[in-house]
């Protein structure tokens, strides 16, 4: 076991110090902006080729060998996202006490779905989450789940705005209506789709040329209108960051409609939200603690590990409203 992490670190302290080597085979990347950049394709299809082997009938002994496979084949062809100097896109940058947590997380292995099976890593996610809803200005009343990703975190808010709206009336979400602008996240389409939804049930909202937000005199008018045909609005999705412009949509704005007509507020704010710790973000972002659901991603803004999306909605009793109890032996 010590050889294999001595082996690993090598490595890592390797990628620690490394800054200057490109991200792909070849060129950099002429893949995409030189299509068909034969050379590097062909490079990355012959790396797949070696990965491309029968199901093993014995446990692999060798791992000496494969840790260096995956170091010196793999990853010197994979975008380098943990360079200083990577500023291509959203999610980007690896903090190396993120890594540390991450590998203590690994090793412990510890179930924490149930409390009682580990209270004092369980209350290390409920206090992250505490902190999170603070930095929203959330009342201590609020709540959230981890998650694996944003997509995952708008299917959450799809679902508990869809639970909670039609509590009452629960077969007639089929008549529901939500409204984004057409600069948001394609996850939404995912959500409605796997929230039981169809394309008619999405009213896409243009934004403004000159800035990309919503047109919230638009917005009013679809909503009316559905009202005047005997739909059912229910949800507003706006945008804090949108992935292509980092557009932030009126906040302010939206919570009143959705005030007006007694609707849910949900904010994708994967890429924006932990702007929110800095004077500019609290004002370009003002009115999102209006929202009754919001989803943030620390592996963007705040350069953490892939694969942590934080989820949170203004009452813990709604956070919870997909859950169901279950009885175990």
């Amino acid at each position: 076991m010590n050889a294999w992490l001595s082996t690993a670190m090598k490595y890592i302290c390797h990628i620690e110090t490394m800054t200057d080597s490109l991200p792909l085979a070849g060129s950099g990347f002429n893949w995409i902006s030189q299509r068909p950049s034969k050379d590097e394709i062909k490079a990355a299809l012959n790396l797949c080729e070696q990965i491309d082997e029968p199901l093993p009938e014995k446990s692999y002994q060798n791992v000496d060998k494969l840790i260096e496979f995956i170091f010196e084949k793999l990853s010197p062809i994979s975008t380098n996202d943990n360079s200083p100097g990577y500023l291509a896109y959203v999610p980007g940058g690896g903090l190396f006490h993120a890594c540390i947590a991450e590998f203590i997380s690994v090793c412990l292995n510890r179930y924490v779905t149930t409390f009682m099976a580990a209270p004092g890593l369980a209350a290390i996610e409920n206090q992250v989450i505490k902190w999170f809803c603070d930095i929203l200005g959330y009342p201590s009343a609020a709540g959230g789940v981890l998650t694996s990703g944003g997509t995952m975190a708008n299917i959450y808010a799809l679902h508990m705005a869809r639970s909670y709206c039609f509590s009452n009336e629960p077969d007639q979400f089929i008549n529901g209506r939500i409204y984004a602008s057409d600069q948001t996240h394609c996850s939404l389409d995912q959500a409605i789709s796997l929230c039981g939804f169809s394309k008619k049930n999405l009213i896409k909202i243009h934004t403004h040329p000159s800035n990309y937000c919503i047109c919230t005199q638009t917005l009013r008018k679809s909503i009316q209108k559905d009202i005047k045909q005997n739909n059912k609005p229910f949800l507003i999705v706006g945008n804090a960051g949108t992935t292509n412009t980092g557009a932030v949509d009126d906040l302010n704005g939206l919570a009143d409609i959705a005030k007006e007509f007694n609707l849910w507020l949900h904010v994708d704010a994967a890429y924006g939200g932990f702007f929110m710790l800095t004077n500019q973000g609290k004002i370009q972002m003002r009115g999102l603690k209006r929202a009754d659901s919001v989803c943030m991603d620390p592996h963007k803004s705040l350069f953490y590990l892939m694969g942590q999306v934080h989820y949170w909605s203004k009452t813990k009793k709604i956070s919870g409203i997909h859950l169901v109890k279950m009885k175990c032996i």
